[in-house]
């Protein structure tokens, strides 16, 4: 779910935390990593911190898509 919603531009602490059933500190461990990991980077800050697709990522979107455009919810 994590790389899925930076793929599409709003992944958000808060809201991941949420999603996913975790406390505060698992959500920024899990974040932290995907961080560490090149997979997404953040954007923004305080309050209106999110995090997008980063560099491993975000080439796998643009290969797989053809575009750099963020994806789209397949299941609206």
């Amino acid at each position: 779910m994590a790389l899925f919603s930076a793929a599409e531009g709003n992944l958000r602490r808060v809201t991941y935390a949420a999603d996913e059933g975790l406390t505060r500190d698992q959500a920024l461990r899990d974040l932290n990593l995907l961080q560490r990991m090149g997979l997404i980077e953040p954007a923004g800050g305080g309050v209106r911190r999110h995090y997008l697709a980063g560099g491993r990522w975000r080439e796998s979107v643009r290969q797989v898509f053809g575009t750099n455009e963020y994806l789209r919810e397949p299941y609206e």
